[in-house]
């Protein structure tokens, strides 16, 4: 055997998918701001609704349930990526563990290092102290160690807690050499094993999601080992719209009836059906709709940022309308979700692209040094590091 020779280079992602990977970021972010704008103005309550209230319904089927399967959706695309051209070997380890330093990691310590320094100074201020409830007594009794376990998120979620899916992407990548032997030893049952576990709510570390994000990016990496074409489902359009909107559908009804713990079997099933559906969803639009399938994929680098500022902007907004709107207001349940959401899309991806304009180098850090928008009319080639979360 010749020992000079090079490994085969890794199979190009088809521009299809590259394209479709593109597009799908920012509105997949959009679905994760719209289930926080909810929860944060409350309209989606924690005990059950009657049995008769569409409104209650509709926005647990269309703000809640469908929405959810954009996460792990961004979880399988980032395992689908991140094992483009991995072989499990140092070099390409190297350098798969320096991007997510770099797209990652450092986002994660600047943002929550920003979130934590609006609570201590924030909690020190006598006229503002009252904004950050009841969890602000409990920062202002934890001490250096409890601050940094904190800020890592080694207890749960961090200071910016949506940042917990990004600290469980850069832990996938950490552990990615053992989940490559892992998954070319025993790819499909290991996915299938893991799948049936998080069903069945067998979570060790259940305020990590960890087992969660395990199952999403492991099925992502397997499709990448074995050559799978993600564009080969596009054909199977109308059955899986029907399933999961069927499926989708009767879990907000039965989460209107009873608290969603009780049904978190099926509310993880929906979420597997909907990271497909979703998935060819955006193929359809690819194919009926392509220039504003490209128009959509030149927003995919405001997507992280429009990530890592939604959660503060659309709380201190809903903190103010709480103020405004009484709780039996019509708009409260119905209509403040969603047009709160809208709103903070609106205003933070403004925000994002005002900074890349005027603070180019401030923009790049913050969002992990992503590439650029872009303002010609062609894709870039396709990606090979993560999305953005």
């Amino acid at each position: 055997m010749d020992t000079n020779e090079q490994p085969p280079p890794p199979r190009e992602v088809r521009p299809l998918v590259s394209q479709r990977v593109a597009l799908a970021r920012f509105p997949l972010i959009c679905g994760v701001v719209l289930i926080h704008a909810l929860y944060n103005v409350n309209t989606i309550t924690a005990s059950p609704g009657a049995p008769d209230d569409w409104g209650a319904w509709l926005l647990n089927w269309v703000g809640d349930i469908g929405p959810r399967a954009s996460v792990p959706l961004l979880t399988a695309i980032s395992g689908y990526l991140y094992f483009h051209g991995f072989d499990g070997g140092l070099h390409s380890y190297g350098q798969k563990l320096g991007a997510r330093l770099r797209t990652l990691a450092i986002p994660f310590l600047l943002w929550n290092l920003a979130v934590l320094a609006v609570f201590l100074v924030g909690l020190s201020l006598p006229g503002t102290a009252a904004y950050f409830g009841g969890h602000g007594a409990a920062v202002t009794r934890m001490g250096p160690p409890e601050l940094v376990v904190w800020l890592l998120g080694l207890n749960g979620n961090p200071p910016a807690y949506q940042f917990w899916f990004v600290r469980n992407l850069f832990l996938m990548g950490l552990a990615a050499p053992l989940l490559y032997r892992a998954l070319q030893l025993a790819g499909l049952p290991l996915c299938l094993g893991l799948t049936g576990l998080w069903l069945a709510g067998a979570e060790p570390l259940a305020q990590w999601n960890l087992l969660y994000t395990t199952v999403f990016f492991s099925w992502g990496a397997l499709l990448q080992l074995r050559g799978v074409d993600l564009a080969a489902g596009d054909r199977y359009l109308v059955p899986l719209v029907l399933v999961f909107g069927l499926a989708s559908a009767f879990a907000g009804h039965q989460v209107t009836t009873a608290p969603a713990a009780d049904h978190a079997r099926l509310i993880g099933a929906v979420r597997l059906i909907g990271c497909a559906t979703l998935w060819v969803v955006l193929g359809w639009v690819q194919r009926v709709a392509p220039v504003w399938a490209q128009r959509g994929a030149r927003l995919a680098p405001y997507a992280f940022f429009l990530f890592a500022a939604h959660e503060p902007a659309a709380r201190i907004a809903s903190r103010l309308v709480n103020r405004v709107l009484s709780p039996e207001s019509f708009l409260r349940p119905h209509w403040l979700g969603p047009v709160l959401a809208l709103a903070t899309v609106l205003v933070v991806t403004a925000a994002a692209a005002g900074l890349h304009r005027f603070v180019p180098p401030l923009y790049r850090l913050v969002a992990g040094r992503r590439p650029p928008p872009h303002t010609g009319g062609h894709l870039p080639p396709h990606p090979t590091t993560a999305p953005s979360p």
